[in-house]
């Protein structure tokens, strides 16, 4: 997603003609899904099958929040997330572990680290839950 947003010069959701989370996700595949004045800037494809359907882990789709999890705004922040739908939680934690904590030696708070860091999911209360990893970001400037 980064090498796609460099190409194209803008935030990812910004390029898109129609941002419903699936297409977004198809749109590293190919450039089908992108405005027609940003399919000439495509490098593609950034991943290596057209499917957003993972056999074990789920869907696969994009989704967009404020770096506080509250949804975007037109102008502002923007983060956009890789979701996958069917993590089993041990694996969401895992990850996080990984990825958010180094692997121990950086503890996030019990409370909100689902919250916060680049791996993050609005529901840990099942054995399933759906990850959003933190992909690119769209920044304001002043």
């Amino acid at each position: 997603m980064k090498q796609f947003q460099t190409d194209m010069g803008v935030f990812y959701g910004n390029a898109l003609s129609d941002s419903n989370g699936i297409d977004d996700f198809k749109s590293l595949y190919t450039s089908k899904y992108l405005q027609t004045k940003f399919q000439k800037l495509w490098n593609g494809p950034y991943i290596t099958e057209e499917t957003n359907i993972h056999s074990i882990l789920g869907s696969y789709y994009i989704s967009y929040y404020r770096d506080d999890m509250s949804p975007c705004e037109a102008k502002g922040e923007c983060i956009a997330f890789i979701a996958l739908t069917e993590m089993p939680l041990e694996t969401w934690e895992f990850i996080n572990s990984y990825e958010d904590e180094s692997l121990g030696t950086s503890v996030e708070r019990e409370t909100t680290k689902n919250l916060t860091g680049k791996v993050r999911s609005l529901n840990l209360k099942s054995d399933k839950v759906t990850m959003l990893y933190k992909a690119v970001e769209k920044r304001t400037t002043r």
